[in-house]
């Protein structure tokens, strides 16, 4: 069974890239993070997805060793919704780091 210690808090901007603060920053910066999974608690839905570009910069992650899949060109936002999850620009939502910091697991409340 996962057990989840205390979260560090992340939003998402509109296109749902997620957004680091300072704190969350020094939680996962430097961490062999390869991908995000985002738990709505409202429908019990999961999507899984490779950082992006602009997520793995702000960690100050290299290039990814994750199976790079193609998105087809759209964002992690429209992604998000294909799966059913809804998610607000903006909104702090908690992370957790998954296992030996493979992951961040966002929870959507």
């Amino acid at each position: 069974m996962l057990e989840l210690k205390p979260g560090t808090s992340v939003s998402m901007n509109s296109d749902g890239v997620l957004q680091f603060d300072a704190a969350a920053v020094s939680a996962f910066r430097c961490r062999r993070i390869e991908f995000v999974a985002v738990c709505d608690g409202r429908s019990g839905k999961t999507a899984i997805r490779p950082l992006v570009a602009e997520e793995r910069q702000a960690l100050g992650l290299g290039t990814a060793s994750f199976a790079q899949f193609s998105s087809d060109g759209e964002s992690p936002r429209e992604y998000l919704g294909f799966v059913g999850i809804k998610i607000r620009a903006g909104k702090k939502y908690e992370a957790y780091l998954i296992g030996t910091a493979k992951g961040i697991l966002v929870t959507v409340l």
